[in-house]
């Protein structure tokens, strides 16, 4: 290659990376925007967080937001990201807003530098960064106070480190890889899946047995140790090692439809939801094919292993999350618990389209090849360009919603109007507050609340639990929403079987009372 050629490659590589970058910055408008209203969303995941990292600011450790236990239910690294979100910006929403958006903005950069690393394409680069900017479950997630963004850019960096150490880089590429599997698993229990593809890839490689075997407990010992240490603190503090849990009221058949109509409306109407599945299976065979090929056949491994990392990790995200929906009891499988698998679906889709046109086009400097291969990637961005009009109008839609009524849930005009919020607000603080939606008040009032105690799970959280406190306290105050009805808590009319409770006022949204004390001598069995 001559000088010439190789300053004129170098400017085009300068040249897609401004591009690149300027389709990542434009995250920045598009997230703010949604939440220039009330701020970002928030749920009751959101309020946790935040409750966690202002206490562990305060000094007292990580503490559960609602019962005032120790935080088990999640690994310990998002609340840590948002004291220091704290730290420097004052108030967590709204460093939250641009944390978001930065996490968001590396995802699309990461993403497309990825492609464009292993693929040389520049075509196919510029494709993933906007098939990234206008994902329906990447924005989605990040209009909200939770950790999914952060998730998913910590797996995307463990598969980009993890893929350089399989294409022979060196041993820093390999400690890099554990050490961003070991942060993903810290910020989310199935993070446990980046782990576990990790040590699939680095025992399926070619090499020696017991090389493989060494390199895949090196790795292994990094990216466990973290949690390992965090879950040993939770059963040592509450005897369990990820929090209390319900058994499943969806079967495995229910989830599996969930998971893949989740995954169908992020690419097409509902209308065509079937022919989105036969698109799905006919990408994942072809790429099987694909790898199966390369691993086996080509001397050159890398192409084998680069689309290998996001299909594994894909598939095994799916079939964790599946079988963990079906035994235990959480949120309905949604955009949000699917998000962290949309990324490496594109990546495998686009690496599995470039090496299918580079199979056809045949080889590079056959004019005739070249030819094909133009015509080829002609084909698949008319494909593209067809294929973004429905996930841009959705997010359209979206963001105009967001921007008007609030960015969702708990930051809505609905929340930041009810005439209860508004009365708890002059609400005495000298009493407690319990309540079946203790977020929301958190969140629009500043005023600390709890839940009403549990009918089932840890001592901690339950009723003699609670009635010790009242015994103690002397009286506090019941918040109780209408427009959410949770089972597995005890309602107002139920604590009146033990309690004293005085109405203090009536809304068509709910009811205020106080207790003033025990109700005699009671057990559950009353």
């Amino acid at each position: 290659m001559t000088k010439q050629q190789t300053t004129k490659k170098d400017f085009l590589f300068i040249l897609l990376i401004i591009t690149i970058l300027s389709i990542s910055l434009l995250s920045f408008p598009l997230i703010l925007y949604t939440a220039s209203k009330y701020g970002p969303g928030s749920t009751h995941d959101s309020v946790a967080y935040m409750y966690a990292a202002e206490s562990l600011l305060k000094g007292d450790g990580l503490v559960y937001f609602g019962y005032d236990s120790p935080f088990v239910q999640w690994p310990p690294m998002y609340p840590f990201v948002l004291a220091i979100v704290k730290i420097l910006c004052g108030d967590i929403p709204t460093g939250v807003k641009y944390l978001n958006c930065i996490l968001f903005s590396l995802i699309i950069f990461l993403s497309g530098y990825w492609l464009y690393k292993k693929t040389e394409s520049p075509l196919i680069s510029i494709l993933g960064s906007i098939s990234v900017l206008i994902s329906i479950p990447l924005v989605y997630v990040s209009k909200y106070i939770w950790s999914e963004p952060l998730f998913i850019l910590f797996a995307l960096l463990f598969m980009i480190f993890i893929d350089d150490f399989l294409c022979g880089l060196s041993l820093k590429h390999l400690i890099l890889g554990a050490l961003f599997a070991a942060l993903s698993f810290l910020t989310r229990y199935v993070g446990a899946i980046a782990i576990i593809t990790g040590c699939i890839l680095l025992l399926i490689r070619n090499g020696k047995i017991g090389r493989k075997i060494g390199e895949t407990f090196i790795f292994g010992i990094i990216s466990t140790l973290p949690t390992i240490l965090w879950m040993i603190r939770n059963y040592l503090l509450v005897n369990t090692f990820t929090g209390g849990r319900n058994p499943a009221e969806s079967t495995l058949k229910e989830n599996m439809d969930m998971a893949f109509a989740t995954i169908a409306s992020w690419f097409a109407p509902d209308y065509s939801a079937s022919l989105v599945y036969i698109m799905l299976i006919l990408i994942l065979l072809i790429s099987i094919i694909l790898i199966v090929f390369n691993l086996i056949i080509k001397k050159d491994k890398s192409e084998g292993y680069r689309t290998s990392i996001p299909l594994i990790f894909s598939i095994a995200y799916i079939v964790y999350l599946l079988v963990s929906a079906s035994i235990a009891d959480f949120d309905s499988i949604n955009s949000r618990l699917m998000s962290p698998v949309f990324v490496p679906i594109i990546i495998t889709a686009l690496f599995t389209m470039h090496s299918f046109i580079m199979f056809i086009g045949g080889e590079k400097n056959n004019k005739k090849s070249k030819i094909k291969i133009i015509i080829m990637e002609c084909v698949c961005t008319l494909m593209f360009f067809v294929w973004i009009i429905n996930p841009l109008s959705s997010i359209i839609e979206d963001v105009k919603c967001s921007h008007e009524k609030g960015a969702g849930i708990l930051s809505s005009d609905w929340w930041v109007n009810s005439e209860i919020i508004n009365y708890v607000k002059n609400l005495p603080n000298s009493k407690k507050i319990y309540s079946n939606i203790p977020d929301a008040i958190y969140i629009h009032t500043g005023r600390k609340a709890y839940f009403t105690p549990k009918k089932e799970g840890l001592a901690i959280y339950g009723l003699d639990k609670f009635k010790e406190t009242i015994e103690n306290e002397g009286s506090a105050y019941i918040v109780w929403f209408n427009s959410d009805i949770i089972d597995d808590i005890y309602n107002v009319y139920d604590l009146e079987n033990f309690f004293l409770l005085n109405e203090i006022e009536k809304f068509s949204t709910g009811t205020i009372c106080e207790i003033s004390g025990l109700r005699g001598i009671y057990s559950e069995s009353n």
